[in-house]
């Protein structure tokens, strides 16, 4: 596997040095924390959350917490203020659909 890796970066590393890619990759990067922000909406405001699924959600939040230490480890500002943003999303989530299916 390591050189699958080590082919795709030498094939890609041009491309993903450009400074093009870069600022299109920090857009996708914080596009995440955003695609969140109609469901936090809706299960804050709605009278019901049927169809919220509390495991889904929490897989989401173990991802996007591995994701938030791995740019920890490889120091990607970026990434983890975007993880970190998208747990507190994900948490909020997870506490009102379980409180209020309960």
């Amino acid at each position: 596997m390591l050189k699958f890796m080590n082919a795709l970066h030498c094939r890609f590393e041009p491309f993903m040095n450009a400074r093009w890619f870069k600022s299109l990759m920090l857009f996708i990067i914080f596009l995440n924390p955003f695609a969140i922000i109609p469901q936090v909406y809706q299960v804050c405001t709605s009278t019901s959350v049927e169809g919220v699924s509390l495991f889904t959600w929490c897989i989401f939040g173990a991802i996007q917490t591995a994701l938030a230490f791995e740019a920890v480890r490889t120091k990607s500002v970026g990434i983890f203020f975007s993880m970190a943003v998208s747990v507190v999303e994900s948490t909020t989530i997870i506490v009102v659909t379980y409180l209020r299916s309960s």
